[in-house]
Order: C-alpha cells, then sequence, then structure tokens
C-alpha cells in the first residue's frame, strides 16, 4: 500500500544582541535621611567582640568642695596603670586657692594616662584613658604617702584603688556612653539613639536582653 512521508518543519531561530541607549541623568540623586550604624551583639552566629563593653578605671574623691582649695607648692602622687605619676600644682602668692578649673588644668597638664574632671555634685573623679581590667588607678593618703601632700586638699582623705571592667561581676558599675560599642574610632562623633539602645547579657551561653521594667535584668543608662 501506498505511504505518505511526513512534511519536514524546519523552526530557525535568530537571537538580535540588544544594544540599549543608557541615558546619564543630568540631575544628580540627593538621598535624605537619618544614617544609623548598628553594632549587633552576634555575627555570624558567633559573638561579636567589637559589641562588648570594656569601662575605663574611674575614682572618685572622698569629699565634694566648692571653694577655692589650698593646692600651692603641694604634690599629687598617682599610680596609674601601674605607673607612678606626679602632678606639682604651681606656688601662687596671696591668700587665694585653686578654683575647680584651674585644678582640672593643672592635672590633665601633668596626668598623661588619665585626665580629671568634675561633676555636678562638685566632686573631683579621674578617668583612665585605657580600659578594661589592666585600666587601674591607686592614690595613697597623705597619712601613707607624706609626699601626696595635694590629696587631701582634693578630697582624696582615704587611700583607695579601682580597676575598669570587662564583664559583669555582679557589681553595679556605671556605664558611660563613651564605654558603649562605637562603630568609629573616636566615640565622639557618634551621637546614640537612647530609644534604641539595647543592652545584652551573655551567661550559661545564652544571650538575653537586659530589661528596664525587671528586678533582675533591670539596667540604667546614664549619659557622660
Amino acid at each position: 500500500m501506498p505511504t505518505l512521508e511526513r512534511p519536514a518543519v524546519n523552526i530557525k531561530q535568530v537571537i538580535t544582541p540588544a544594544s540599549p541607549t543608557v541615558l546619564t541623568p543630568t540631575l544628580v540623586p540627593c538621598i535624605v535621611g537619618p544614617c544609623y550604624q548598628i553594632v549587633e551583639p552576634l555575627e555570624d552566629g558567633a559573638l561579636n567582640s567589637d559589641a562588648l563593653i570594656t569601662t575605663a578605671a574611674e575614682l572618685s574623691a572622698d569629699n565634694a568642695h566648692v571653694a577655692p582649695a589650698t593646692l600651692s607648692g603641694t604634690t599629687l602622687r598617682v599610680t596609674i596603670n601601674g605607673t607612678l605619676e606626679t602632678v606639682v600644682f604651681p606656688v601662687i602668692g596671696g591668700a587665694g586657692g585653686f578654683s575647680q578649673a584651674l585644678i582640672v588644668n593643672a592635672l590633665n597638664a601633668g596626668l598623661s594616662l588619665a585626665y580629671a574632671e568634675y561633676g555636678a555634685d562638685n566632686i573631683l573623679r579621674l578617668f583612665t584613658y585605657a580600659k578594661g581590667t589592666a585600666a587601674t588607678i591607686v592614690i595613697q593618703a597623705v597619712g601613707v604617702d607624706v609626699l601626696n601632700t595635694a590629696a587631701s586638699p582634693l578630697g582624696f582623705t582615704t587611700s583607695q584603688s579601682v580597676a575598669g571592667k570587662a564583664q559583669y561581676n555582679n557589681l553595679l558599675y556605671r556605664v558611660p556612653y563613651s564605654s558603649l560599642p562605637s562603630p568609629m574610632t573616636d566615640v565622639d562623633n557618634v551621637v546614640f539613639d537612647e530609644d534604641e539602645l539595647s543592652l545584652y547579657k551573655y551567661f550559661g551561653n545564652i544571650l538575653s536582653e537586659l530589661s528596664q521594667d525587671s528586678a533582675v535584668d533591670w539596667t540604667s543608662y546614664i549619659p557622660k
């Protein structure tokens, strides 16, 4: 019996490369809005070392004073990070004393590992530039160190020793904004959003956020 051949069908596809016309905008885009840098507590599932809080050593005088202090020709001896530093107050004539501003200027000019400042409570405080447990301040009262003649007029009537913090140890201590983790080298160039500021604790291999309304986990933020 006769057979019929099936007709052949050939398909030819031609691909023509596109040549789009790229237009350069005449107006440069400008995006306006807040720019945030976020420091996360975890990085790739592990604790972020850049998010850990370390604090400087902070030494407070025993007494506050507002009246000018009698410091003419006296010497303050303080051991900072294991190094003894000495500040000699200049001799001034007359009955006048050193104001808080003059005291801070003299101390900051003579100290290289720490700085001094007065708070609103009129108490002199010394802070180390370094942070962590290696940051220490030790001061001996004049009864222990007879050469430390400026200690008592500055309000340091007892011998004290303090160290910075690197981890929570069940003791209350202050964490100023300057000790918070900063994505920038100089924390003074950072403005923290207090409403978005969260602190975490890592205990028993569990990371949990500190709460502001819990008696166990309560924490507060004190601007420096």
